[in-house]
């Protein structure tokens, strides 16, 4: 009796209390419970008791988390860390960075690092001290594994040179996995004579129509940048090429990249593919900045070195649809977003997808200033595969499933997840920057809130962006 409620107890305290994603720790309870009924089962064995009255229910929980476990990773749905293994596995091998105080030399930190063999180098050149002191003091460190936790030991202690440092840790895609390729065919009853546009279910005769009719009478007051960070972008695509401008990311091995860069600013009555809100390509310049590797995979070094890459070459809109859970995000990426936005960017990113958990505890979504993107369905709910946004200041939402969209190779394909929402928003943001250049993000995402879809899930999600009326405030301001 008292023994099992203390059991029970512990394992409920560990549920409300613990890290993960909801699937994360309904495993880890039953994994535990399981294995406390079946000790518990040995125990009354031994004195020669009812030991099934444990070892079932032990047995069963055991189960039920191995078939949760398994599904889950069939589905492509989030079940993080319980089988890892190593706490490390998220971390880039002998990579650390540090940031050095504003009046400190690298020369000074001479011994520490040549006692444990590392090199270094600037982790972003081409931000100078009067420009930003925390950004221009980075140092990427290189160094053997074995090295990594006694130099970060001994740095840490050197408070007189050192403000700042830290793992070099990865962030991935989280996306569920695209459907279906699909090729454009002909389309009736729509203004735009993109045949792809009728299998993109946001854009339906009547908004697109209202929405394009509306630009096409009106001339932007310049042409707003906007930057996909992702796993960069095939410039050369049918749809891309007209409006793709001068970047590094200019190159996708993996798609997800591409597909978003669409979504942003796919050039649009061009009789070729997909739509967008980027009217004849005249509102909106897509660029791509690569953080992620062909496998989806890329780390805090590459993600914010893109990051402030593209507002020195002085973007409008900066796309993120990536991430990871964090309940505080990385100084780093505070740090790079932020500058960022003193330059003029408005920072935009995926809420996540770890089925309805909350974006609080997802970065870069959570980070200061940045309006973080939940993303809805066909039927005007919350998709299943979102995360909620409503505990951060600025949430909305936008289409995100099933997703019709650019891929390398002059392919299009649906793909589905925060990632696809993100890039439909930074798209509309930028055509509200092309009109209105001077807006920031705060009034974009005032803009976007008070003109947005009340939806039943609007608590959870924020309102759902409504285009037109976005665009004709932007044109009131």
């Amino acid at each position: 009796g008292p023994a099992l409620i203390l059991v029970v107890g512990s394992l409920a305290f560990s549920f409300f209390t613990g890290d993960g994603t909801l699937l994360d720790r309904v495993c880890w309870v039953l994994l535990n419970f399981g294995i406390a009924m079946i000790i518990d089962s040995r125990y009354l064995a031994i004195k020669k008791e009812h030991p099934k009255v444990f070892w079932v229910p032990g047995v069963l929980a055991l189960l039920l988390s191995g078939i949760i476990y398994f599904f889950s990773s069939l589905f492509g749905m989030s079940v993080n860390g319980l089988f890892d293994g190593s706490a490390e596995a998220s971390f880039k091998h002998g990579e650390v960075l540090i940031e050095l105080g504003p009046d400190d030399n690298i020369g000074e930190l001479d011994g520490i690092l040549e006692k444990y063999g590392a090199e270094y180098r600037r982790a972003f050149p081409f931000v100078e001290m009067s420009e930003d002191e925390d950004l221009a003091q980075y140092y990427l460190i290189h160094l053997a594994e074995s090295e990594v936790k006694p130099f970060l030991e001994a740095v840490r202690k050197d408070k007189e040179n050192i403000d700042h440092a830290t793992l070099n840790f990865e962030i991935k895609l989280d996306d569920p996995k695209g459907t279906r390729v699909l090729s454009p065919k002909a389309a009736a009853g729509y203004l735009a004579n993109d045949p792809g546009i009728a299998e993109q279910w946001w854009l339906s005769p009547q908004v697109a129509n209202e929405v394009h009719a509306m630009l096409k009478g009106l001339k932007p007051k310049r042409k707003a940048k906007v930057a996909v960070v992702d796993t960069g972008v095939d410039g050369s695509h049918e749809d891309l090429s007209d409006v793709f401008g001068a970047s590094p990311g200019g190159t996708d091995l993996n798609g997800h990249g591409t597909h978003c860069a669409g979504l942003a600013g796919a050039a649009t009555n061009n009789g070729r593919g997909m739509a967008s809100f980027n009217w004849e390509g005249r509102f909106v310049e897509v660029r791509g900045y690569q953080a992620l590797g062909p496998d989806g995979r890329g780390d805090l070094y590459m993600l914010t070195r893109a990051i402030t890459q593209a507002a020195e070459d002085g973007v409008d809109v900066i796309s993120l649809s990536l991430g990871g859970r964090a309940k505080h995000p990385p100084r780093l990426q505070r740090e790079a977003i932020a500058y960022a936005q003193k330059l003029g960017c408005i920072v935009i990113a995926a809420a996540g997808n770890d089925h309805g958990e909350d974006a609080l505890h997802h970065a870069p979504s959570n980070v200061e200033g940045v309006i973080a993107v939940s993303a809805v369905d066909i039927s005007g709910h919350r998709a299943p595969f979102s995360n909620v946004n409503t505990s951060l200041k600025y949430p909305i939402a936008a289409p995100g499933k099933d997703i019709f969209s650019t891929m390398p190779n002059g392919e299009y394909k649906l793909m589905s997840g925060t990632s696809m929402a993100t890039p439909i928003v930074s798209g509309l943001v930028g055509v509200m920057r092309a009109l209105h250049p001077q807006l920031t993000g705060a009034q974009a995402w005032k803009i976007l809130h008070q003109t947005g879809h009340i939806i039943g899930d609007s608590p959870q999600v924020g309102n759902v962006i409504n285009p037109l009326a976005a665009l004709r405030a932007v044109q009131a301001l």
